[in-house]
C-alpha cells in the first residue's frame, strides 16, 4: 500500500481521476485481502501438511495484485506524457526486481508475476514508435530475460544444493550406522553398547532404578571354528544374535562385545526376571541347529548376570566374572554374581 501511495501521488496532478481513485480502492481491497492473510497464517502458524492448504489463497490474492499493477497502472498513466510513461516503466521495474528473489524459487511463477507486471507497459512503450521509447521497450525485455535466466541459474544451484545437502545427510546417516553396528550381527557394537548402556544406567541410578546385566559367552566357539570353519563359526553368532533380538523387549540394550560375546542390559528388571530371560535364551537357542554338509551344529551358551543399583563398569565387570564362573562350571549353564553393597 505505501508503493501505491507513492505512484498515486505521482499521477495524481495529471492522470484521469476517475481511474486513478477506482484503481486506489482496488488497491487498498487486494492489499487488505493479502494482509489479512499474512496476519491469520502468523496467528495459526501452520507446520508440515497444513502448510499446503495456504498455497490456493495466496496464489488467488496474488493473482488479484499483479494485475492491478501490471494493467491497472497501464490504464490510469496518462499515454500522452512520455515522463510519466518512464516514471510508471521504472517503477513497474523497480517491482518486479524485488518480486524476483521473493518468487524466485517458483520459477513459473516469477516469470508469470514479471510478465504481468511489465508487458503492458512495454506494450505501450512500442505503440508511440518512437526511438526512445522502442530502445526503453527493449531495456525492459532485456531486463525481463536476463531475471529470468538468473532465476533459472539461481533455482538450479538451490536445487543442486539441496541434492548435496540431502546426500551429505544420507552419508552422514550411514557412516553413524556404520560407526554404531556390528558388522556381521546387525547388533550395536561395544562402543554404542557401552554409550547406550551407560546413559541408561546413569539415569537409572539418578532415579534409584535397579537394573540386570547380561554377559553372555557362546560355548566352544573356538572348537565350532576348528571343526566347521569360520563360516559355520560366523552363522553360530548370527544366530544368536537372532535369538537375542527375538527374545528381549524393546527398551532392553543389546550388543555384541567383541568376538563370541554378547551383552544385554535390562533396565529396571529384577534379578528373578533377568534368569528366566536368560534361560529363555538358552532354551530357544538349543532347540536351533546350524545345518553343515555332514552334521547339525547346537549353540551353548554361558551367561553370567549381575543386577544392582550401580555404574555401567561396576554392573559389566561384574557380569563378567560371573559369565566366567560359568564356563569354569561346565558351560551351558546361568551364574549369579553375588549382590554387591552399592
Amino acid at each position: 500500500m505505501m508503493a501505491g501511495a507513492i505512484w498515486a501521488g505521482m499521477m495524481w496532478p495529471v492522470a484521469n481521476p476517475k481511474h486513478l481513485k477506482s484503481w486506489i480502492v482496488t488497491v487498498i481491497v487486494v492489499s487488505s485481502l493479502r494482509a489479512a492473510l499474512f496476519f491469520a497464517y502468523l496467528y495459526q502458524k501452520p507446520q508440515g501438511d497444513d502448510l499446503l492448504r495456504w498455497w490456493v489463497p495466496y496464489l488467488i490474492t496474488l493473482s488479484l495484485a499483479v494485475p492491478v499493477w501490471g494493467i491497472g497502472t497501464a490504464i490510469v498513466t496518462p499515454h500522452d506524457s512520455l515522463v510519466h510513461m518512464c516514471m510508471t516503466y521504472a517503477f513497474l521495474i523497480g517491482l518486479g526486481g524485488a518480486a524476483l528473489p521473493a518468487y524466485g524459487v517458483f520459477t513459473r511463477l516469477a516469470v508469470g508475476v514479471t510478465v504481468v507486471l511489465l508487458v503492458p507497459i512495454v506494450v505501450l512503450l512500442l505503440l508511440r514508435g518512437e526511438t526512445q521509447t522502442t530502445i526503453l521497450a527493449a531495456a525492459g525485455l532485456w531486463f525481463f530475460l536476463t531475471s529470468i535466466r538468473a532465476i533459472y541459474v539461481h533455482n538450479a544451484s538451490i536445487t543442486r544444493s539441496f541434492r548435496l545437502a540431502h546426500e551429505l545427510r544420507h552419508a552422514t546417516r550411514i557412516a553413524e550406522f556404520l560407526a554404531n553396528t556390528d558388522g556381521l550381527t546387525g547388533l550395536n557394537n561395544r562402543r554404542a553398547y557401552t554409550s547406550t548402556a551407560s546413559a541408561i544406567l546413569d539415569l537409572a541410578l539418578r532415579e534409584k532404578r535397579a537394573s540386570t546385566m547380561l554377559i553372555i559367552d557362546v560355548d566352544q566357539f573356538k572348537q565350532i571354528n576348528d571343526q566347521h570353519g569360520h563360516q559355520i563359526g560366523d552363522a553360530a553368532l548370527v544366530l544368536v544374535a537372532e535369538t537375542l533380538t527375538q527374545e528381549l523387549r524393546t527398551s532392553d540394550v543389546c550388543g555384541r562385545l567383541g568376538g563370541d560375546e554378547f551383552a544385554v542390559l535390562l533396565p529396571n528388571t529384577s534379578q528373578t526376571a533377568a534368569v528366566e530371560v536368560a534361560q529363555k535364551i538358552i532354551d530357544h537357542l538349543l532347540a536351533k541347529t546350524i545345518e553343515t554338509p555332514t552334521t547339525s551344529v547346537s549353540v551353548s551358551l554361558s551367561i553370567g548376570i549381575a543386577h544392582g543399583l550401580t555404574s555401567f563398569e561396576t554392573l559389566l565387570n561384574r557380569a563378567d566374572t560371573a559369565m566366567y564362573e560359568a564356563k569354569r562350571a561346565g558351560r551351558g549353564r546361568i551364574v549369579v554374581a553375588a549382590t554387591a553393597a552399592e
